[in-house]
C-alpha cells in the first residue's frame, strides 16, 4: 500500500510570498470561533516562527546598531508584526472575547510581549523547553492575559 504524504505548505521564500493572513496556520487561527482555542492555535504558530527567523533576527538586531539601513529594516519588521497583532486583537475584540478592561491596542501590546522572541529564546533555546511545553505555557499566558 503506498504511503500517503502529508500536504506540504510552502516554506522559506515561497512562504514569504504568501500574505501572512492567507497562510494555512493563520487561517486556522482566524477562522476558529472559540477564543481559547484560537489562542492555542496562535501559540502553536510561534515555535515555527522563532525557530525559522529567530537566528536571522538576532543577526539583524546586532547589525542594525551600526547601520541605519538595517535599523530601518528592523523598524519596519517590528511595525509589520505589531500591525498584524493589532488586527488579531481587533478580531478578538469584535467577537467580544477580550477582557472588559483591555482595548485592542493594549491587547496587541500584550500579545507582542508574551509572544516575544526573547521568551522563546529564554525558555526553548536557553532552558531546553520543548516546543510543546512552550506552546502550552504560551497559550495559558495569552488566555490569562486577554480573556475574561
Amino acid at each position: 500500500m503506498p504511503r500517503q504524504s502529508k500536504p506540504r505548505w510552502p516554506g522559506g521564500a515561497e512562504r514569504a510570498e504568501i500574505d501572512v493572513e492567507q497562510r494555512p496556520a493563520i487561517r486556522l487561527v482566524i477562522e476558529e470561533p472559540d477564543p481559547a482555542r484560537q489562542l492555542h492555535a496562535y501559540a502553536a504558530t510561534q515555535p515555527g516562527v522563532w525557530s525559522r527567523v529567530g537566528p536571522l533576527l538576532r543577526v539583524l538586531d546586532s547589525a542594525a546598531v551600526g547601520d541605519p539601513e538595517l535599523a530601518e529594516i528592523q523598524r519596519r519588521h517590528a511595525d509589520q508584526r505589531l500591525n498584524g497583532l493589532r488586527r488579531f486583537a481587533q478580531l478578538l475584540a469584535d467577537r467580544g472575547a477580550l477582557r472588559a478592561d483591555l482595548t485592542p491596542e493594549r491587547a496587541a501590546h500584550l500579545i507582542a510581549t508574551v509572544c516575544a522572541q526573547a521568551d522563546y529564546d529564554s525558555l526553548v533555546t536557553n532552558l531546553g523547553w520543548t516546543h510543546a511545553e512552550y506552546c502550552d505555557w504560551l497559550a495559558r499566558a495569552l488566555i490569562a492575559s486577554l480573556l475574561p
